[in-house]
């Protein structure tokens, strides 16, 4: 059971609703791709959340427009700005990285270049 929405992409406007999951089903054993809210807009979604009187993550309060690793490769930018403001040390570990390896964090695009000057940290930060 998996948390996509057709509005997010246009890869997951394609999706059904419910498949075969290919990898894990080997042999006897069957496995499904169930994606419930498949159909929900984000509106839906918090309207759901707020309906069954369930906490809102923290993350969302912050600005966050999804849940990943604190700084994920593949968050968007705010959200790698935000994972990088709470997880500072983390950061610097990443940015030094960056530094030593002469590797981006994405393709062609530094982590330090992501980071907006309020998260307190830059490329040229040293690691603490």
């Amino acid at each position: 059971m998996t948390g996509e929405r057709r509005e997010e992409s246009r890869h997951r406007a394609t999706l059904p609703e419910l498949e075969p999951h290919k990898r894990l089903t080997v042999g006897a054993r069957e496995v499904d791709s169930w994606r419930p809210i498949l159909g929900y807009r984000l509106a839906d979604v918090w309207a759901h959340i707020a309906a069954t009187g369930l906490p809102r993550h923290v993350a969302y309060d912050r600005g966050n427009e999804r849940l990943s690793c604190a700084i994920c490769v593949l968050a968007s930018d705010n959200d790698i700005r935000n994972g990088a403001a709470e997880c500072q040390a983390l950061a610097a570990k990443y940015l030094a990285i960056e530094r030593e390896t002469g590797h981006t964090f994405r393709h062609g695009r530094r982590l330090a270049d992501i980071l907006s000057p309020n998260t307190g940290l830059s490329g040229d930060q040293k690691e603490t």
